[in-house]
Formats: structure tokens, sequence, C-alpha cells
């Protein structure tokens, strides 16, 4: 049933005195029953009834479109055809009474500056057509769709597209009062809408909770996930029925960043190319993961739209459902930003930035020289498919004058539109903007023979955006502190990424062309304190509305890395609930505590104790034969690292003499760049007061980290050195840096304790898409390890990996000969000198 309200209006009659004394009861009869068929003739008894498109029951082929709701107060339909009529939306409602309504329509034409409307769209009611075609008027407006009798009370009404170009319909209004007219302006529209639709003034409160996460991204579902497994109770409120942000079947953005080391992994979506159907399959798998956790009660298709604050405090969000408008209050300890936008910020008062810095502001030399309104814009990506026979695309000519002469079969990541544009009031506009692109895209393409097969077969319409707000945090990430790979006492995150920038395409005649400027960097940490409002004292934020300068955000923005902050926001709060603190009492306090629960590879910043010895050192460094100097990759210690060009073995080493300041145990490790063409039994000696011993070190992985290599007794009269050598290595060596810790030094990662603690030697966790399996193992000890798959008969299937490995955690991937892993069960067993770990695995 579609929502519905009817009010009365009585009009008070009077009569006479004199009259009432000489009626009797059958005058008193006839004059009631005469009085009720005067005040129905002639309308002084009037009802009115509001029905939202977006409640149909049954939405036939329209979607509903609650991105918008900012600018109109409410979602609407949407009939998303890809250029074929869409099937019929329809509806039963039952009317107030029996008679003559005046009927409205709210619409609009999305491109009202073409004779050609493309969003056509006829109104049924109780199966009869109205005279007037909708979807062609100038911004979204009421429109007069006549009148109408209806002798029943029950009311079926029909929405039927005519073109399958993206018709909208917001609204039904219908009265019988003919000189009622219905608000537009949205100041006035919200408490009309609210009160026709029977709605009360307060929401109802859905319930109390540790922490209210709103956003349910890659980011927010990691944040969720982390605090539930940390023990508190969650409100994870999302406002479409999918899970995943940009990486949802809807939107189909595929995933890039460093996965971090917890829970990304297990709700990360395909990485292998955008619009693929595997983000569909993916989009299930992370609605499974959330709903595992029982700490976790989710709020799907629930839109925020305001904050109620004590002090400098948030105590309760709320949020409307995108269909039936129902309101609910979500109050709670703590809340995090997770809605891309900053929303909740923005709601509480939190100060944010958008646009691009001047390059005086920060010291960036990245950013303008003054500064300006541009920020990255958003992307609509569509997909086709060859058919078995030749197929047709209707003409599109309100399409051209943005798609010109360009032609393409499939979305890219460069089509972009609103660079400069603020994306809150002109979202829209955007979104259709991209539209025009792609349909005028494809149609140019279906001209050319090669392509007369080509369908249409999926289309966005939701927007993959980059960029808009960013919440001022106790600190904000800048430039010169990725550049330089500021190693932050508090990180929680790291990437690799290159600072990514994007502009429109200078002199282009398409305008949703734009120009990408990758700045390549060394591995770099984001510091918690950008997770935590700089004015909210319980408000935290992770993704792309996480503390950061524009430039800043050029590289962390992508999904993975978001994910990692969401996750050590959710860890975050889980410790603020721990010790009854607020996070920048985590800050200041727990961090290290922080830096465990997400398995944060603390060595990567060693103590001040710490006698590091690079490549370059002037001293105590002696280079045997011909290397190779190279930044090719950008994680190396200090300047550069040298590797041995995979020629010459046996006949090249580099060996560290460091000095000892006083005779102890210490921890030795070693740096090194990983890369697809490493070697995996690279030897290095080590020579010290208790003897010689040599560790073979895979450098394929570990990238960027302090690898240890076991504990050493070291003399400070005897001489120790390190020497890494090239004999009999299959790949690349490499030679970049050594460290020498004493065994007793503090701050320093407990050597994956907690994670050898938790899970001993296992199959961690197994995840991936269709193409690629990827396997997470901890091995508590060094040593050789394999890797193997097996069906259910015992058969095995592939052997992932037999070789040295060091002790610590390692992710492995299996990449299926025939390009994309089947359906089915396997059984993968992980063998190692400590003992073996079998994981039976479900892989769709």
């Amino acid at each position: 049933m579609g929502r519905v309200f009817l009010r009365y209006i009585i009009v008070k009659m009077t009569i006479l005195p004199k009259v009432g004394k000489l009626m009797n009861s059958y005058r008193l009869k006839f004059l009631f029953f005469f009085l009720i068929s005067f005040i129905f003739s002639t309308q002084i008894f009037a009802v009115e009834l509001l029905i939202e498109t977006e409640s149909f029951s049954n939405k036939g082929g329209w979607v509903v479109d609650q991105q918008f709701i900012h600018c109109m107060g409410s979602s609407y339909l949407l009939a998303h055809g890809y250029g074929e009529p869409v099937a019929d939306a329809q509806t039963t409602v039952t009317l107030p009474a029996v008679g003559t309504y005046k009927i409205w329509v709210r619409t609009k034409d999305w491109v009202p500056t073409h004779r050609e409307t493309p969003g056509k769209f006829q109104v049924k009611l109780n199966g009869t057509t109205l005279p007037s075609v909708f979807g062609t008027n100038k911004e979204w407006s009421w429109i007069d769709a006549g009148t109408q009798s209806f002798s029943s009370t029950s009311l079926t009404v029909t929405l039927h597209d005519l073109t399958g170009f993206e018709g909208r319909c917001d609204a039904l209004y219908l009265n019988t009062d003919p000189n009622a007219i219905p608000p537009n302006d949205l100041p006035t529209m919200d408490p009309w809408r609210k009160k026709l639709l029977g709605l009360p003034e307060t929401p109802e409160v859905a319930g109390t909770f540790d922490v209210v996460v709103v956003g349910g991204g890659i980011t927010g579902t990691g944040a969720a996930v982390a605090a539930a497994r940390g023990g508190c109770k969650v409100a994870f409120i999302q406002d479409r029925p999918v899970l995943g942000g940009n990486a949802s079947s809807d939107v189909r953005v595929h995933t890039l960043g460093l996965l971090g080391f917890k829970v990304v992994e297990e709700i990360d979506g395909p990485e292998n190319s955008n619009v693929e159907a595997e983000a569909v399959t993916a989009t299930q798998n992370r609605l499974r993961k959330v709903q595992a956790e029982s700490n976790i009660s989710l709020f799907l298709s629930m839109r925020a739209f305001a904050v109620q604050k004590q002090g400098n405090k948030i105590v309760s969000v709320d949020a409307k459902h995108i269909e039936t408008g129902l309101e609910k209050r979500f109050l709670g300890n703590f809340f995090i930003d997770c809605t891309g936008d900053g929303w909740i910020g923005y709601w509480a008062g939190a100060r944010f930035m958008m646009g691009r810095e001047a390059k005086s502001e920060f010291n960036e030399s990245l950013a303008p020289d003054k500064r300006d309104s541009l920020m990255m814009g958003s992307t609509l990506f569509f997909k086709t498919k060859d058919q078995n026979s030749n197929s047709t695309f209707p003409a599109v000519p309100w399409a051209m004058d943005v798609a010109k002469d360009r032609a393409d079969t499939k979305g890219h990541w460069y089509y972009e539109y609103g660079l400069g544009m603020d994306p809150f009031p002109n979202a829209e506009h955007i979104r259709d903007h991209l539209f025009r692109a792609n349909y005028g895209m494809f149609y140019n393409a279906k001209q050319k023979p090669e392509h007369a097969k080509k369908k249409m077969i999926w289309m966005a319409y939701i927007l993959g955006k980059r960029e808009s707000r960013r919440i001022v945090g106790a600190h904000i990430l800048k430039e010169d502190e990725i550049r330089g790979s500021v190693n932050f006492h508090d990180a929680i995150a790291c990437e690799q990424r290159e600072i990514d920038l994007h502009f429109p395409k200078p002199n282009h005649p398409n305008d949703f062309i734009t120009d990408a400027q990758f700045t390549g960097i060394p591995r770099f940490t984001i510091p918690f304190r950008s997770l935590y409002s700089a004015d909210i004292d319980n408000l935290m934020m992770a993704g792309r509305c996480f503390s950061c300068t524009h430039v800043g955000l050029g590289s962390p923005r992508v999904m993975n890395t978001c994910g990692q902050m969401g996750v050590a926001a959710g860890y975050g709060i889980a410790l603020c609930k721990k010790h009854g603190t607020d996070p920048k009492g985590v800050y200041k306090d727990h961090v290290v505590e922080l830096q465990d629960s997400i398995a944060f590879p603390r060595n990567a910043v060693l103590p001040e104790q710490a006698i590091i010895m690079d490549n370059k050192d002037a001293q105590g460094v002696q280079i045997i034969g011909s290397w190779t100097e190279s930044k090719f990759n950008h994680t190396y210690y200090n300047a550069n690292y040298l590797h041995d060009d995979n020629k010459e073995k046996g006949q090249k080493r580099v060996m560290f003499t460091p000095t000892i300041p006083k005779t102890d145990e210490y921890r030795i490790f070693i740096k090194h760049t990983t890369g697809p063409n490493r070697s995996t039994n690279t030897p290095v000696n080590i020579v010290c007061a208790s003897g010689n011993k040599q560790v073979i070190v895979n450098q394929k992985q570990n990238d960027w980290l302090w690898v240890e290599l076991g504990t050493f007794h070291c003399s400070q009269s005897g001489e120790t050195s390190i020497t890494i050598r090239n004999d009999n290595t299959n790949g690349h060596v490499i030679v970049d840096a050594i460290a020498l810790v004493p065994k007793n030094s503090t701050n320093l990662m407990p050597d994956l304790q907690e994670c050898i603690n938790n899970f001993g030697e296992s199959i961690h966790s197994v995840y991936g898409s269709g193409r690629e399996m990827k396997i997470k193992c901890i091995l508590s000890k060094p040593g050789r390890t394999t890797l193997n798959v097996y069906s259910m008969q015992g058969k095995k299937i592939a052997a992932i990996t037999d070789e040295m490995c060091m002790r610590g955690i390692h992710t492995f991937t299996w990449k299926s000969a025939g390009g994309k892993i089947p359906a089915g069960t396997y059984v993968i067993r992980l063998g190692t000198q400590s003992g073996t770990s079998v994981k039976k695995v479900l892989w769709r």
C-alpha cells in the first residue's frame, strides 16, 4: 500500500434556534440527510491524499533514487532502462472518500534545453491514462493533471515509462478542493509532507548504542565490523539496500589500495577492473559478513538527515527510510562519519574543508597558488555486451551536445564530471550530465558496423564520487608527510599508491574528459589523529571525509585504504569503551594498544636504541661486485636501494659492520623492497659472538617492513657483520638497510604475538574475486612452507607455494590457469615445520 493521509476540513454550520423548536424527529432526520448531501455536493467537506512513488508496492523496472534527498526531501522513482521502456510501477491505495479530485504530479524534464524530452512517462489511475505526458517541465515542480471522479475508494496508480531514458516521478497529490495547490519549496514542503504522511513530529527511538556508524561503504563496513569485534554494540546505518559504497553492485568501482592487516580483506571487492559483475558476488559476501556479527544492528535503506548535540558531543542521529519515510532516532555514545560527504560532522557544526587549499597554506608543491573550489568529480560506469544478432539503439539528440563525436562501448574512470562544482546542490545535474555522455557515446558507437551486435546491459545511476567535504581533525594529513613517508607514532593505516589528482582536460571538446596527475611516493602512514574531529569530542570520521588537504587526499582516497581507516576508527571506539575515554584519550594513552588491535606493524618504526645502517652509509658498508642503485620501488629506506640485476650470481655481496655500543642480545632486522622479480632465497649471513648463522629471506614478501631475522649475542669487543649475498639466488637480490635492536627495547611490535596467540600456526582467512584466491597465513616460526589446494575428493588441484618463509603474516595468491576459479568447495592445506593447518572453503 502507498503512504496515505486524509484530512477533513469541517465547516461549522449553525441552525437558527427558532427553527429547531418547530422540528419534530421526522424533520430532524430529514434535515440531517439534507445537510450531509449539501456538504458533499458543495465540496465543503474537502479531503486530500499524498502518494510518494518510492513507496509503490510494485516498482516494476523503476528504481528508487535516494541520492538527492538533501535537495528534495525525499527519494523518487527513476525509469532506468538504458533506452528501453521499463516495466510499469504500480500500487493500490485507499481514497479517503469517493468524489472528484484535482490531480497533481511532481516531476521534471531532466534535459530542458532540448525539444526532444528523454524522460517521458504517463500516469494511469484505475486503468485510465491521464491526458498529460509527464517529464516535460523544467525543474522539479507540480504539474496540473486535471480532475477525475472516482466512484470507489480503491485506487490503483500506475507509472508507465515511454522512453527508458530516466523518466522520474516524485509524488502524486489528490485533493477534492480544486483550488488547493501543493507547495514546491523544500522548507515548506518538508513539514507539509510529514503532516500528510502522518509521521510523528519526533522520530521514534531505535535504541541506544555504544557507537553509531553512518555510511555503508568499505569504510563504514570496516568500522562497524571492527567496533563489533571489539565488543561494542553498533548501529550501522546505510542509505541504500546494499553495502560497499563505490564497490557495491550498483556502482561497481574496483577496489584499490593496500588491504591493511585486519577486516578489509574480508569485505574487499573485485580488483580486476571496473563495471564487472563480480561486484554483485562481493556485495552479497559483504552483507553476510556484517550479518554474522551479533553486535551489529544493521539498518539498510536509512538516510541520515540530522543530529542532536549536547555541548561538544553528539547525542543522536536521525535517519529516515528511503521508501517508507519512517524516521528513527539513534542514540549513541560515539559516532563515526563514514558518509564520504562528511554529513554527520557538517550537521554537528564541525569545521570542514572543501576545494583546493593554496600552496602557501600547507607548503604543498602540488597545490595551486590561490585557493579555489576545484574538486575531483564523479563517474558513472556503463557496460555493453555482444548479442547473437544485431541490436538497435534509439537516437538521443538530447545527449549529442555532451557526447559530441566521441564513441565508446564502456565507461572509464576518466569519464568524470563535476570538477569545480559544489557537489551538493549540483548533484543531480552532475549525474544527469554523465547519463547524457554515456548514452551519446554509445549511440555514436552503434553507428559503426563493428558494434552492430552491441547492447547496453548495465549502467550505474548512483554516482561514484571522489571528493567533497573533509572534516578537520586533530591532525591534517598533507603532501610533505606523504612524500616524506613520515612514520607517525600513532600510525593506523598505510598506502603507497601515487598521489592521484584529477583536472579537466585542457581544450578537449568533451567536458567530461579528465587528466590525472600521478606523483610517485614511498609507502606512507596515516595518523590516528586524522580520524577524530578537532571540534566534536565523540565524533570520528574515516574514508574520504577524513582530515587531510586536497593534495593529501590524492593517494589515500581509494577504498581499501579508506577501509583501513574505518577499521582503525572501529577498534578505536572499542578502546574508548574499554577505558572510559574518548578518541583523544586513546591517542594520548592507548595508541600502542590500538595498533596491536588492528595488527598494525609497529616494527615499521624502530625505537631510538636501534642501530640502523643504510646501503648509502659512508662507513661500515662494504660493497663487493657491481650493484645497481634504484628508486623504482618507492618503499626503500633513506635515499635508494641496491639490486644485483639478477646477474653474476655468487660474485656480489654487501657486508654491514655495525659498531656495537654494549655487549647484549640484539634482534636483527633487514629491510628490502619487494616485487614479482625478487629472489625468494636470498642468503643473509650473520657473524657475531654467538657464532655464524645463515638465514634465507624471501624478498617477494614483507615490502616496507623491518623483517626480523632472529636474536643474536653481539659483543662490544668482537666484530659483528650482516652480509647479504646473491649466491644461487632465483631472482633480483635487494640490499637496502639493516637494523639491530637491544632485545629488551620497548615500543616494538611484540613479534606478531597477538596474531599467533589468537590464531596459532594457521590459515587466517581466504578472500578474493572469481579470478584469484588470496590465502592469508600466520607462521609462528621460520622454515619451509607448503600451501596446496585439494578437491573434496582429495585430488590436488593447485600447488601454491613451496619455499622458505619468515615468521609472520604472509598472503599467497592462487590464480587459476583458466582465468576463473570454478565455484565449489576446496580444502586448503598449509604445511610448516611446526605442523599442518587445514581449512575448508566454499568458493562462489
